[in-house]
């Protein structure tokens, strides 16, 4: 096999793994507008007790969470306040 012809076959294989790297790296830098905007300002329920991580649930929707300021307990009424990560932050409210 001549150089010519490894040099055809790996040049659009460079190309495309370099192309999917890119979008892949795109992909994670963005934030999570969709869901901030779904879940932020909505109330809940706390399904486990949050001290300070636990399970809510939002319109039928389970979701991870962080208790921003105290422990929360099970079947407390939360309010979704923003995101840390990939968890909802919840505060208790009366």
């Amino acid at each position: 096999m001549s150089i010519d012809i490894l040099v055809m076959l790996a040049a659009p294989v460079l190309l495309f793994v370099l192309l999917l790297g890119y979008i892949v790296y795109r992909s994670f830098r963005q934030k999570h507008s969709k869901f901030s905007s779904s879940v932020v300002g909505k109330f809940g329920r706390a399904e486990s007790d949050l001290n300070p991580e636990g399970i809510i649930l939002i319109d039928g929707e389970a979701w991870q969470a962080i208790a921003e300021y105290e422990t929360v307990s099970i079947g407390s009424r939360i309010l979704a306040v923003g995101f840390d990560g990939v968890r909802v932050k919840v505060r208790a409210v009366k």
